[in-house]
Parts: C-alpha cells; structure tokens; sequence
C-alpha cells in the first residue's frame, strides 16, 4: 500500500557507485525503516520526506521502496545539528554546528541562507561563512531541481541522469525545449520526451514539438532502415502518425508542411528535388560525391598497361603461382586507375589480388614491397579491427581500421580532415561493402587529391548498418574502374561452404550439399527444438575439446524471438558458464568467463565496436566494481557504469559478423525470422564460417529467404555522382509486420536502438 514517512537518514548502508542507487537506514517517530531506491541527493543525517510503498524481501526482509522523495526542515535541535555537521558541508563540525542551532534555532538554514551576516555575528570568519552559506543553497538548488523532475513524472534515476548532463541549468533547459533529450539522454525517445512536454503543459501544436517530431522521424527512418533521405509522403503520414497517437488534438498536415519549411531555411535539414534529407547525411553525400570527383580528376601520371604488364610475372614470382586472367585484369585496371573497385565473392582471391597489387606498385614505384620507403606511403584499411588484422597478416603490411587512422576521438570528432590529411599516395580499402556514407566522407575528406584509391568488396554481402549503400553505388556510377572476380580459385573451387554461398546468390539451393556432411550442416526444427538443438551442439563441441567463446559463434538474424540472440545468449550463459562471481545490473548479468561484444567505439580504451573478448575477472577497487575484460590480446578495465557498451557474445547479429571469419558457425533459420531473411544476409551469415557451417532451422525459412529481394536503400550518391537527380524518385514503401514504415516510432523506437532489427 503506497505511503509516506518523514525521518531522518541515520546510515547509508549500500551506496552504487555507478547509478544512484542507495539502500539507507532511516529513523521516523522512534522506528527503523531500510529505505531503497534511486536517491541521488540523499545524505547523512538529512531529514527526508519518503513517498514510496513497503514490501518484503525473501533475504533482505521489510523494506520501504522510494518513488520519490524530498528534504524537509528539521524538527528537533539533534537532528539539524546532525545534519549540518554532516560530510556534506564543509567547515561545520558538531561544535560550530551546536553554536549555530543554539543561536538561530530550528529556522537555522533558512537564516543564513537569507543573510550571511547571521554567521559572521556568531564569531564565524566571513570566508567561512560565505562558504557555509553557497552550501547551503547549492544543497537546495540541487533538491528543487530533482523535486521538480520528479513532479514531471521522472524517475529518480533518469532524473540523475539528466542532471549530470545538464547541472544547475536542468530545468531551464528541459523547460525549454524537452525534446533535446532525445539526443542528449541514452533512453529518452520521442514518446518519454512527450509525455514529458505535455507534463510541462506543452501544446499538442507547440512548434518545437512539431519541428522535433518531424526531425526525430527523419533521423529514425534513415538509421532503421539505411536510408539518407525520405520523400514528403513518406516523411508527413509517418510523423502524423507519431505526434497524433493517444492524442484528442490533433496536428494537422498543413502544420507539419509549415514545420518543415521553417526547420529547412534553418538548416536543420535539407530539401533538395523531393527529397529531405537530415543536414548531416546530405552534407556526407553531396561532399563525398565532390571529393571523388575531385581525386578521380586528379592530373597524375598513371602507369601504362604496356608497363603493368610487362611486371606482371614479376607479380607472380612473387606470389608463388600464374594468375587467372580475371586476376590480371584486375591488376592492369586497378594500378592504371585513379580510383578503382574490386568486387568478387569467397573463393574469387580477392586478398591474392590485394597482395599482388602492392607487389606491382612497389615494382612500379622501384622499390620493394618490403621496402620502408614503399611501406611509409602505403596505407591498408578496414572498418573493423578482425577485418585490419587478417588483412595485415595475409598481406604481410600494418593494417588498420578507418576509425583508427582517422585518429577517432571519445567525443565522436576525427584527427585527420581536410585540415591534417594522411600523407599516403595509396589508400586500400578492404571490406568497402560496410562502410556507411557518414565514414566515407570523413575518410575522403582526410585523402590528399593525388592519392590512388582501391576499394575491395564482396557487393553481395549486406550494405553497411548505417545510412548509404556506398560500395553498390560507388560501383553502378560507372564512374569508376570495376572489375568483378568471379572465378573460384582452385584451392577453394572444392569448399562446400563457398557452393552454398553462391547457391544462394543463384536462388537454388541443392539440398543433397547437406548430405556428404563435409563442412556444411542442416538440420530442420522450429522454435524451442532448435534452440535445445544449440545446447546439444555445444555440449558435443565442449566433449570433443572445443572452445565455445574461441572456436564457435552462433549467429542470428534478430535479438526477439525464442531462438533471437537475447534467448541464445543467456541459454549459453546459464548452461555453460557456472561461474558464480557476477556483476548485476537490472536485467543484466556478467559473469567471469561470459564472452561479449563491445557495442560502441572506445579509442580510450583500445576497442572498437564489433570487437569481441572475454570477461577474465569482476572485481571491486575503493567501492567501484570493475569488469576485466580481454579483447583479443588488449585487456580492458570496464567500469560497472559502463557495461551498456558491451553484450553478451556467444550468439551476435548478422550485421554485427560483417568484417570477421570464424572457424565454425550455428545458424538457426526459422520462420519467425522472415521478416529479416534476405539473401545478402544469409550469404553474409554462410559466408563468415572457414571451416564448418551448422544451419538449424526450417527448410522452407531458408527457401524463402533466397527468393526474397534485397531491401533496396533511399540513398542519393549513385545520384549524385551522376550530376543530381535525372528522374523521378521511385518511393520505397516498407511493407514489414514488425516494424511498418508508417507506424515509425510508435512502439520500437523506444529505448531501442536503430540497429535492434540488426
């Protein structure tokens, strides 16, 4: 039954220290209460209005659950004594502390606050005094601004959250213009920011609100689904639908349309033909399009083909082997071309090509291939730091990830720009299929005009998660040389992995593949059989000696779902990590042993997204806890505060496998997966086992998935690279069950990321 107390924090039992979590010892009308919950500002010895409800606990017994809460004036003599000898404020202690009740009595705070003057009479020196006195009225300017959040129907830890964003400004901020907390608080999507602006008295018709819903569909559309731009009836009908649900009043569409035209003059997007476009995405587009152009144009002198060829058979003394005549294709028109592309899928020799291009440069250049000289002006990259590390070894050069030699930095920015460019005269770019528009310009935009470009793909693989389509448009400009290897080489024509994987890119898959039981594994089940099905599969892994965090990796199409990656993981953890030291926070549960996946890119410590290790020990340093994580060789100290950026790592998403190779995959394929099974992400998922590939799941689910189309992109640099649009747009329209285009944002964008579905 929901209740109140008024009493006096005798002891802060337990106090976390990575949220506001605290479990305190109160003393009301001469009884104890536990009291539990957020409470941020709580301290020693201050008397607290506790609103909240008691409940019982099986270990810890009757405790007071907190909602809210509030500071009170003290009724007693004791109790503010107590309260301002407290840590809390400097320079009081019991002796200063008793002098100051006994002389201004039980109104004691309220007076000096008033007048400083008050302590200055009692013999205080005025240094001291003023400090007591800015004490005493941070204490209280903290207290109003979390009573207030708390009456706009935020939690105390989301108000915790929000007040260390915006400190004493908080709700002049907030009261503003609640909308900034979309961008600004991780949790916080369009729905909590309304409820909250309504809340605040904010009308259904408020321009802000208007302008912020239109820019919150925008933004959330071109992340969801890779887009750079939407179409005014897409954009319009979505957004109404966003601002209109659970409303009486509703917007109107001639709103919206006078909304838009305002957030364009103020460029905060960009209309450009039809299309609207977020400020930034256009900016990537339209720049990286000018960049290429740029660069393409260069006047340089280029090798001959008469001169390339002349060393190909020095190329493949080099290599070992004589070169199909695709390879030497790709040689000729990759060394005499400005900016060229290399496409092929497994098997084709796609790094064979890449190693005799630096060996054909470096002849070119008269030099070595392991010459320092050659080496200081060559640079090899990649978006993840598995895809550098293999390229590196199969080249037999320093690799790197793009992030990396941009110089990426913890607040988002890069080093290298326009400003402080690579001095490289050749840039390769292995797994150009990932890289978003956004990368692609701040990569571009780093690159010195005389600077020779390859892009190395496979174009069947799914495109980047973020907005673009950058590698499949690079190609279809025609602007730029393309050669697409699509011989299998010999040591790989007998893979059963790499027939699978083109049988998918035919749409006919021969299902006899399955029975040699050579590399390749199916297994038909549905729902819960398949994922007993991976249970089995890792108990007769573990029994033949394998290592399930090193040697296996479960891949999954989506998070939801009976066999999703949420249920793998934690079957996996619950079955075959028995580890009892855990960290625990809410839902989530770490233990030592666990493998996880870092969620974001952290250059402070040495990792980037995608990249997976394993947690070697939790351990508790001056009251913080800690995770000890090992990341491929790089160990790293994860505070307990920080543990969104990583996830449990036995089962990971398609999308998230891009770049990487493991020696063994489980791929359940079911029917409720439908909604995400396309080709290229069932050949990316096929594509990324070396050794043996284990599908679980339905013979129909896979059938289907392979006829399905590629989800098709709204993205303008094929466009304009073209010199801007030449037609009109044809309209993507989504047609999704889970997640349909125009109820965006209603139920799956809250507290979710735009890459959950990926």
């Amino acid at each position: 039954m929901a209740n109140g107390i008024n009493g006096i924090v005798e002891s802060i039992l337990y106090e976390a220290t990575d949220t506001s979590y605290k479990v305190v010892s109160v003393e009301a009308n001469g009884q104890k209460y536990v009291c539990v919950g957020d409470m941020p500002t709580v301290e020693l010895y201050g008397n607290y209005h506790f609103n909240g409800e008691m409940s019982i606990n099986d270990k810890y017994g009757l405790r007071f659950m907190v909602s809210s809460y509030c500071s009170i004036s003290h009724d007693t003599n004791e109790g503010l004594i107590a309260y301002l000898s407290s840590d809390r404020f400097q320079g009081i202690g019991t002796k200063t502390a008793t002098k100051i009740v006994g002389a201004l009595g039980l109104d004691a705070i309220s007076k000096i606050k008033e007048d400083v003057n008050v302590l200055i009479s009692l013999g205080i020196k005025s240094d001291k005094a003023v400090l007591i006195q800015n004490q005493l009225k941070s204490s209280e300017d903290i207290e109003e601004i979390f009573v207030k959040l708390y009456n706009y129907g935020i939690t105390p830890k989301m108000a915790g959250k929000i007040y260390s964003i915006y400190k004493s400004k908080t709700l002049s901020i907030i009261e503003k213009n609640p909308y900034l907390l979309i961008n600004d608080i991780e949790g916080y999507g369009f729905f909590k920011c309304d409820t909250l602006a309504l809340a605040m008295g904010f009308s259904s018709h408020n321009q802000k609100r208007l302008e912020e819903g239109l820019l919150y569909t925008l933004k959330e559309a071109c992340n969801q689904y890779g887009y750079t731009y939407l179409h005014l009836n897409q954009l319009i009908p979505t957004t109404l639908n966003l601002l209109n649900k659970n409303r009486k009043d509703l917007v109107l569409e001639s709103e919206l349309i006078e909304s838009l035209e305002s957030l364009v003059k103020l460029n905060k997007l960009v209309l450009f033909g039809k299309r609207y476009y977020p400020t930034y995405l256009y900016n990537a587009e339209e720049k990286s399009r000018e960049i290429l152009d740029r660069i393409n144009n260069y006047k340089t002198k280029l090798p001959k083909k008469e001169d390339v060829e002349a060393i190909i058979p020095k190329v493949e003394e080099k290599l070992g082997f004589s070169l199909t005549s695709l390879q030497r294709e790709a040689l000729i028109k990759s060394s005499t071309s400005k900016i060229s592309i290399i496409t092929g899928g497994p098997g084709t020799g796609k790094t064979t090509i890449v190693k005799g291009l630096l060996a054909l440069l470096a002849y070119l250049d008269n030099n070595d291939l392991d010459s320092n000289e050659f080496r200081m002006k060559t640079l090899l990259l990649s978006p993840t730091g598995k895809a550098a590390k293999r390229l590196a070894i199969s080249c037999g050069m320093e690799s790197s990830t793009i992030h990396k030699a941009l110089g990426y930095n913890e607040s988002g920015g890069f080093a290298k720009s326009s400003e402080d460019k690579l001095n490289k005269s050749l840039i390769i770019i292995d797994e150009a299929s990932m890289i978003d528009i956004s990368l692609l310009y701040h990569l571009l935009d780093a690159i010195n005009d005389y600077t020779k470009i390859i892009f190395v793909g496979d174009k069947d693989q799914l495109p980047s998660v973020g907005p673009g389509n950058v590698l499949y448009e690079l190609i279809n400009s025609k602007k730029f040389t393309v050669t697409e290897l699509k011989e299998i080489m010999r040591q790989k024509a007998d893979s059963n992995i790499i027939k699978l994987s083109h049988m998918v890119l035919n749409k006919n898959i021969n299902f006899q593949i399955f029975n040699s039981h050579k590399e390749v594994f199916f297994y038909q089940a549905e729902g819960q059989v398949v994922l007993n099905n991976i249970e089995s599969l890792l108990n007769l892994f573990i029994k033949k000696g394998g290592d399930i965090r090193k040697d296996i990796q479960i891949l999954a199409p989506m998070y939801s779902g009976t066999c999703g990656i949420d249920a793998i993981n934690k079957m996996v953890q619950d079955k075959f990590n028995p580890s009892e030291k855990m960290l625990v926070r809410g839902e989530k549960v770490y233990k030592e042993n666990d493998k996880v996946l870092m969620l974001q890119n952290n250059p402070s410590l040495g990792v980037m997204n995608g990249d997976d290790g394993i947690i070697k020990t939790i351990e508790s340093n001056d009251g913080k806890d800690f995770l000890y994580i090992d990341f491929n060789s790089t160990m790293v100290k994860l505070p307990a505060k920080d543990i969104d950026q990583i996830t449990l790592g036995y089962a990971i998403s398609v999308h998230k496998s891009q770049g990487s190779e493991y020696k063994n995959v489980i791929f359940p394929i079911v029917s409720a997966f439908s909604i995400m099974l396309k080709p290229n992400l069932i050949y990316t998922a096929f594509t990324r086992a070396k050794e043996k590939l284990i599908i679980l799941g339905s013979r129909d689910a896979l059938i289907n998935g392979i006829m399905q189309k590629n989800d098709l992109r709204q993205t303008s640099l094929y466009s304009f690279l073209n010199t801007g649009v030449k037609k009109e747009d044809k309209i993507i329209y989504i047609n999704d069950p889970e997640i349909p285009f125009d109820t965006l944002g209603e139920k799956n964008m809250e507290n979710v990321s735009p890459y959950d579905f990926m």
